[in-house]
């Protein structure tokens, strides 16, 4: 919904919520959002209100939402991701985020660094899955290197309590799996 950003045309509010209502009826589930990508965040959370109070609570269950955190370039903290994450969840009006990524516009300011090992910990986790042969690290080859950054992912290990903190947030979240099936269904 990176349109709704502003320099694309004037958005009526409450004309897009109501294609999106028409774009849900037609199948198409998975929105895109930034917290930079204007109200869409906001367009969301209206809508899903909407939704549940014209289709029932089970309709909510076919949304998936993902999007993007783009902070500026500043001091990475707990505090400050914490916050930022939970102005979304606001905004979008749910009690956890589908999928969340982390975009930093200027690697010559190594502050993203303070939050790259929170990405680690994921890929460590996610990693550790016997069912999990590898995961998709993004590059940017020949812009920015970050390669010892990214392999420090096999530095460290996840203990049982690391594991069990890690699950206790799992469980609070949407079963993507059941939800959307196994990457490559579509080919069986």
């Amino acid at each position: 919904m990176w349109q709704v950003a502003g320099g694309h045309g004037i958005i009526d509010p409450k004309a897009a919520i109501k294609e999106m209502f028409s774009y849900v009826d037609a199948g198409f589930t998975t929105w895109d959002l930034a917290d930079i990508y204007g109200p869409a965040e906001d367009l969301i959370g209206e809508f899903r209100r909407q939704l549940l109070a014209t289709h029932g609570k089970a309709a909510l269950t076919s949304l998936q939402m993902f999007t993007k955190w783009v902070p500026r370039s500043t001091k990475m903290t707990k505090k400050l991701v914490e916050e930022n994450i939970n102005k979304s969840l606001t905004r979008m009006g749910v009690e956890s985020i589908d999928l969340l990524q982390f975009h930093w516009w200027d690697y010559r300011n190594s502050n993203y660094l303070d939050a790259l090992h929170i990405a680690n910990v994921a890929v460590r986790y996610i990693l550790d899955k016997p069912t999990v042969a590898g995961v998709i690290i993004g590059v940017r080859l020949g812009l920015s290197e970050h390669l010892q950054d990214n392999a420090k992912v096999f530095g460290f290990n996840l203990d049982t309590d690391d594991n069990e903190k890690i699950d206790e947030i799992c469980r609070k979240s949407r079963d993507l799996y059941r939800i959307v099936g196994d990457c490559g269904d579509e080919y069986r």
